[in-house]
């Protein structure tokens, strides 16, 4: 089976596979209440040097706790026991070959965790983003509508 959120297999085993259900309803999810928190202004970046160390600090625990979670439960959270990506996945078989197994889960999850650390502190900042061109639109809207009506 594709491992690509949208693909046809995904849709068409939406509701008899846990996995097809898990990967489309729950990101579809993720999604929306990002576009929710977005319009509705639920959340204003300050864009200050906290906010940063916030999202990073966030992301350490969720991290920490995640990869901790897979080993202990053997259980792919975040695909931090295994890769589901193809390239990913012949990368870390023969760096088991030439390495040994324990190396390969050490770098492989150390390196997923930066990689779940960047994917925030990017997200974070394409959202602060997102709302600075949100308020420049309607700031031109509302200086728009202010000189049609005098």
């Amino acid at each position: 089976m594709s491992n690509v959120i949208y693909s046809s297999e995904r849709i068409n085993t939406f509701f008899t596979d846990y996995l097809s259900f898990h990967t489309v309803f729950f990101h579809n999810i993720v999604i929306f209440a990002l576009f929710l928190v977005l319009a509705l202004d639920l959340h204003k970046p300050s864009g200050s040097r906290s906010e940063v160390i916030f999202v990073l600090i966030f992301g350490a625990v969720f991290v920490s706790l995640a990869a901790s979670a897979s080993h202990i439960l053997q259980t792919n959270y975040s695909n931090f026991l295994y890769s589901t990506v193809g390239i990913i996945k012949t990368l870390t078989e023969n760096m088991k070959l030439a390495i040994g197994e324990v190396p390969t889960k050490i770098v492989y999850t150390s390196t997923l965790a930066v990689l779940h650390i960047l994917l925030l502190v990017i997200t974070d900042y394409l959202f602060m983003a997102f709302c600075v061109i949100k308020e420049k639109i309607l700031a031109k809207i509302k200086a728009q509508s202010s000189t049609e009506t005098v």
